[in-house]
């Protein structure tokens, strides 16, 4: 059955916000309730945060690339792809994935969120992107994505669980590709229709 390869990128240092680090927390914590595969490179950092909390290792793709061979933490997964650099991985990750959610990182997660927004710009993919920006504080990319005239490419949310809903909702608008490809009429994915939570604030009051 298919499981929706959920892309997670972010900063691979150690020295992280702890705002960023609950969202990380959280963000694993849907994704293994929600019985999707984690994707990510297998560094430290957000990313390895949302994968430790993945029940089973097997519902992760690990993305090596030899450049940062000594930084990974983790070696197994449902798949393990080996790249020889980061231009290698960025090319390929994009087939792999079914979405994208990127958290605050340095250069490589910039350079991962501007290719996939270009290459959903050109047509190469319909696939939903997803920036969390947690307690504003990655603003200034935010800002200059904005001003590029291309807002209706990417999402940009403060909130794990509006970013999963609007995820679902465009893997399961009848217009998308993953609908065609896993849900009408195949049926790969096991259900017909996306799953939306209600969102709270933090004093569990419904928005």
């Amino acid at each position: 059955m298919k499981r929706i390869n959920v892309f997670v990128g972010g900063s691979s240092d150690k020295t992280i916000s702890q705002n960023y680090a609950d969202v990380a927390l959280e963000l694993g914590q849907k994704i293994n309730e929600r019985d999707y595969n984690i994707v990510f490179d297998g560094c430290y950092g957000l990313p390895y945060l949302a994968f430790k909390e993945i029940n089973d290792s097997t519902n992760s793709i690990i993305l090596k690339t030899e450049y940062y061979n000594n930084n990974y933490i983790y070696n197994t997964g449902s798949l393990l792809c080996k790249y020889r650099n980061q231009s290698d991985f960025t090319s390929h990750f994009l087939k792999e994935c079914d979405a994208f959610i990127f958290m605050k990182g340095k250069i490589a997660t910039i350079s991962e969120i501007t290719y996939v927004i270009n290459a959903k710009k050109n047509k190469e993919h319909d696939k939903p992107i997803i920036i969390l920006n947690v307690n504003h504080e990655w603003d200034a990319l935010c800002c200059l994505l904005n001003t590029l005239g291309i807002d209706s490419l990417y999402y940009i949310t403060d909130s794990v669980i509006d970013a999963l809903n609007y995820m679902e909702e465009r893997l399961f608008d009848e217009n998308s590709s993953f609908y065609k490809l896993y849900v009408n009429p195949s049926c790969y994915l096991g259900r017909s229709v996306p799953i939306i939570e209600e969102i709270y604030n933090k004093k569990n009051t419904l928005l």
